[in-house]
């Protein structure tokens, strides 16, 4: 037997109607092609707001003036909206170049830790963890840090996405259907699944009809869109973080040693291995002099042989050791007069006075491998005889290796963060300003409440049982679903018993033809004294 035949031969009883609304019959319509059902109850003014009234406050007995805003809902959802679309303005910028080296020492040293984190490719192709939040952990540490941020921010972040998603669909639902029309699939879809992929495809056929305001077909692309979002958020959330292994900074020597350089550029060129050099010197006019080298001046190693100042004239010879190039060693000398001290003039402090000198002369040299690694790690300071670091040198990557260490980081990507809480922000805002739209246009939404399961089972039943009944109990699901697809759109309507001062509310097919809506649903709030 056929769905149609089936529907033939159901009982021609009518079913007991739905309660009814009393019409106030005192009150003028704006509209004379509706019917105004009886008032509702304005809710408590404790804790809404009320627009349109004047006075922020109910309105007068019949009015449909005012529209109100229940504050326990919108000030956390506008909290929540502001505290995450400001993410991406707080983010520090984790991409200079000085981020890939560490000023521990005094200077500029090349550091594998800090370059680890520095952002240098495109911003979909990097992933660095830039924005360090826990270092030196534990690999059991680190995962669990990131196994606690996916399950409570990640999931958190679905379930406030998954209310507004809801509040949203449901909204643009009453909305359209009240001002427009919506398919019977797709009014099923939105109020029984709101959040569910399946409920797209419907939705999105939706879009087809026709005489539908741009509006309102563009709150429904908004509704897919929330939808797979949705289903992403918690992907985007999970790529923001992570963990990786820490790294070691290893120098790697002209001569081939290579040294861990967490002790320290100074340290590490103190331990630096030179010749000794010669005691016996002949001076340039021939005259012998036997030096007596110091081996440590206090800075970094430069021996030196000061030679005894002649009490007359305060002149005296200081000798040295340093590279003249990366193969050989030279000895120099250097002649000074002791003075007062002179602040003004590049003079160093020496024996608590102030040493002129000459221009270093070199009287030998000799080989020495030493220098292949002194002569570019070093740079010698002839006001005080000393050797500083040669920064050019510990500033340059290509002169480090970068080893895993045995801790592990955890943090966020820079760049990833700032570009998924951008889409967080642009999503939250349209979202909660079609919200908050909804929540003041909807006539149901302002005088009945939100659209849940309960209230969607009795308004698609109602439609339903006007087209096919109430005997419907044999039919199966395929041949439910092809007579759904036949019906007219669906939209809410006030409906009068005939013969009797009563209507009710009411989902149904829209009529046909150019004429399908004269207008939208309109419906009064009740008289109330506090």
């Amino acid at each position: 037997m056929s769905f149609v035949s089936r529907h033939w031969k159901q009982s021609s009883d009518k079913s007991e109607p739905e309660p009814l609304v009393q019409e106030d019959t005192d009150d003028k319509t704006d509209d004379d092609s509706f019917l105004q059902p009886r008032e509702f109850d304005a809710p408590s003014p404790g804790y809404n707001l009320w627009f349109g009234t004047g006075q922020f406050e109910a309105p007068k007995a019949g009015r449909r003036a005012g529209s109100y805003l229940d504050l326990r809902y919108f000030i956390p959802v506008l909290a929540i909206v502001c505290a995450i679309a400001a993410i991406p303005l707080t983010i520090p910028d984790a991409t200079g170049e000085n981020l890939a080296y560490d000023y521990r020492y005094g200077m500029k040293v090349y550091d594998c830790a800090s370059a680890s984190v520095t952002s240098s490719g495109t911003m979909l192709g990097d992933l660095a963890i830039n924005l360090v939040a826990f270092d030196k952990l534990s690999f059991t540490a680190a995962k669990a840090i990131d196994l606690a941020w996916n399950v409570l921010a990640g999931r958190l972040s679905q379930f406030l996405a998954a209310y507004l998603c809801y509040r949203v669909s449901t909204g643009v639902l009453y909305l359209t259907a009240e001002q427009q029309r919506v398919p019977a699939e797709a009014f099923a879809a939105l109020s029984l699944n709101p959040n569910s992929i399946w409920s797209c495809l419907p939705v999105f056929k939706s879009l087809s009809l026709t005489k539908m305001r741009l509006f309102n077909r563009l709150a429904l692309v908004w509704v897919i869109v929330s939808t797979i979002y949705l289903l992403c958020i918690v992907t985007m959330v999970d790529l923001m973080t992570g963990y990786q292994t820490g790294q070691a900074t290893w120098l790697k020597q002209p001569n081939g040693k290579m040294v861990n350089t967490d002790v320290g550029p100074e340290a590490i060129l103190k331990d630096l291995p030179t010749t000794t050099p010669p005691q016996n010197i002949t001076m340039p006019g021939g005259k012998l002099v036997t030096l007596h080298w110091n081996e440590d001046t206090g800075d970094i190693h430069v021996r030196q042989a000061p030679m005894p100042t002649d009490p007359n004239t305060n002149e005296s010879t200081i000798f040295y050791q340093s590279c003249v190039d990366r193969e050989t060693m030279g000895i120099y000398y250097l002649n000074v007069t002791y003075t007062t001290p002179d602040y003004w003039s590049p003079f160093t402090t020496f024996d608590n006075g102030t040493r002129h000198g000459s221009t270093p002369s070199l009287i030998t040299s000799y080989e020495d491998e030493s220098c292949n690694t002194l002569f570019v790690t070093l740079q010698l300071s002839y006001y005080d005889l000393s050797y500083g670091v040669n920064r050019t040198f510990w500033e340059n990557p290509t002169n480090f290796l970068c080893v895993p260490a045995d801790y592990y980081r955890w943090g966020f990507s820079q760049r990833y963060t700032i570009l998924l809480t951008s889409i967080n922000s642009v999503w939250l805002l349209i979202t909660a300003a079609l919200w908050l739209y909804v929540e003041l246009y909807s006539q149901l939404l302002q005088k009945r409440g939100r659209l849940d399961k309960w209230r969607a089972v009795l308004d698609m039943a109602s439609a339903l049982q006007q087209r096919f009944g109430h005997d419907t109990g044999a039919y199966t699901e395929d041949e439910l679903e092809k007579e759904v697809e036949k019906l007219t759109p669906l939209c809410y309507s006030t409906v009068a018993h005939e013969g009797i001062n009563d209507e009710r509310i009411v989902l149904e097919e829209c009529e046909k033809g150019e004429n399908w809506r004269k207008g939208r649903l309109r419906l009064r709030w009740k008289v109330k004294y506090w």
